[in-house]
């Protein structure tokens, strides 16, 4: 496909004898839905996908499947979301992944991505509540701003790859514009 976006079911399982099309077993459907993406973008393709927290910083075929994605597709944003912005449905923590797949794979020793921009929304113009009632301070806007840039601010920040290999393919949106 040119272009895939996703919002994958997650939190669910899958028995083992399914994942034999898979590279990468796991019983998280969103590691397998994330992989399934990966194969069937086109070369030049793009795609955004939503997944939970975990998928960015836990071992095992996470950090497989996160490995082979900064490897040989560009990953160049990660937008954090703020708990609860998928409420009344499920308040769990969830971010916006965005890559490309390069026209030409970059081969074992280069790796196609080379940093990843990253943005912590912390409001998304709506309360974090069952109801969802609009609130202000909506960031969207300023997300949509740097993003073009991948500019960095108060609540956006880049990575270089080689930075995140060293943090063990680690991709948690952890701001290093705010205190500890």
């Amino acid at each position: 496909y040119d272009v895939i976006l996703s919002n994958p079911p997650y939190g669910g399982k899958m028995e083992q004898s399914l994942q034999s099309n898979f590279r990468m077993r796991s019983a998280a459907t969103e590691c397998l839905f994330l992989q399934h993406m990966m194969a069937t973008l086109a070369k030049g393709g793009r795609a955004a996908v939503v997944i939970p927290e975990g998928v960015l910083f836990r071992g095992g075929p996470d950090q497989r499947v996160r490995e082979e994605l900064l490897r040989k597709f560009e990953l160049h944003t990660v937008l954090s979301l703020p708990p609860g912005c998928f409420l009344p449905y499920t308040p769990v923590k969830t971010n916006v992944m965005y890559f490309n797949r390069p026209e030409v794979d970059p081969g074992e020793s280069i790796k196609a991505t080379k940093k990843v921009w990253f943005y912590e929304l912390t409001n998304d113009g709506f309360e974090l509540r069952q109801t969802r009632k609009p609130i202000d301070g909506d960031q969207i806007p300023d997300f949509l701003a740097r993003r073009e840039e991948s500019g960095d601010g108060l609540n956006s920040w880049s990575l270089s790859v080689d930075e995140i290999e060293d943090g063990g393919w680690d991709l948690s949106a952890r701001n290093p514009n705010r205190g500890p």
